[in-house]
């Protein structure tokens, strides 16, 4: 969790729950949000 909190405060893109260091991450606009929810499902 504090490493989720630590790589958003660094690079400015939000960690899904359960996030783990080297996965993939959602950048904060609406575009690529979508972008990654559609290939999550």
């Amino acid at each position: 969790l504090v490493e989720a909190f630590q790589f958003t405060d660094e690079h400015g893109e939000v960690c899904p729950a359960g996030w783990k260091k080297g996965k993939k991450t959602i950048k904060p606009t609406v575009d690529a949000s979508k972008e990654y929810f559609e290939a999550a499902n």
